[in-house]
């Protein structure tokens, strides 16, 4: 017979608040999409008619190089961390943004699938389950990397959406 007044018992976790789960995906799931969608639009726009037969750059790829060079800003702004944690940043968004750009090496339906649509699908759980999460109680929020991959996998997904439309109305 197990003795219950000797075992431990476990906190449930504090989970967050509607407002905290709108800001979080506001900060993190749609400004990315947001800044995506206007470096894919902008690179359809002012790159794309330059580059040839090939077709590369394409806009995910700009959007991604782009993003790559504002890593300090959205280190500081969206992750709300210190500029000296950008590297793990940094590391979060190669960890997403050196498969996709592979991905969109290749031409036809599997790009488009691989580069789109499971992108999206990843985007779509992470922004669920990570905006809803009880993130640690230490007041500093999601991991610099984890901020990377949720910010870099939100702008290749706009980035190709930003970059359609543009084609499309221009």
């Amino acid at each position: 017979m197990v003795d219950t007044a000797s075992l431990p018992v476990l906190e449930a976790p504090n989970l967050p608040s509607a407002a905290e789960v709108r800001q979080r995906t506001l900060v993190h799931a749609v400004v990315p999409l947001l800044v995506g969608a206007v470096l894919g639009a902008f690179w359809q726009l002012a790159v794309m008619p330059r580059t040839g037969e090939a077709q590369l750059p394409n806009p995910v790829h700009g959007a991604l190089l782009m993003w790559l060079l504002l890593v300090p800003l959205a280190t500081t702004t969206l992750a709300r961390r210190r500029i000296a944690e950008s590297w793990e940043y940094a590391l979060g968004l190669a960890l997403v943004a050196v498969p996709l750009a592979l991905i969109w090496l290749g031409r036809g339906a599997g790009s488009l699938f691989c580069g789109v649509y499971m992108l999206g699908i990843l985007w779509m759980a992470i922004s669920g389950a990570w905006a809803t999460s009880a993130w640690p109680s230490h007041g500093r929020g999601l991991a610099p990397f984890r901020s990377g991959l949720w910010h870099t996998i939100g702008i290749g997904f706009g980035s190709f959406l930003g970059s359609v439309l543009a084609y499309v109305w221009s």
